[in-house]
């Protein structure tokens, strides 16, 4: 299984439209195929951070859905209210813990 995590960081000014995007496009990337867990988790200290936190059956999965027409749609949106680059993470989780 793959873990991806990405930070964003919206501009202060713009980051409550910029999250209604985002959160718009929740239920396209948790349908797609090799799609097993997406959150969204919202910084409380700091305004317009968000970090999505999903799992992948496969790396594959993973970037097939990067280099789907659902992915450019969301980064066509999404970007101009980022306030940095994006950081991301992908992890193979190995070991499962209870």
């Amino acid at each position: 299984m793959i873990v991806r995590i990405v930070k964003l960081q919206f501009d202060e000014r713009t980051h409550e439209e910029a999250q209604k995007h985002l959160l718009s496009m929740v239920p396209n990337v948790r349908s797609w195929p090799g799609c097993i867990h997406l959150e969204v988790l919202f910084d409380e200290n700091r305004v317009g951070r968000i970090v999505t936190y999903s799992h992948w059956e496969s790396i594959k999965a993973l970037n097939e859905y990067r280099c789907s027409e659902v992915f450019r749609d969301f980064w066509t949106v999404v970007k101009p209210y980022l306030a940095s680059p994006t950081e991301a993470w992908t992890m193979r989780r190995t070991v499962y813990l209870p």
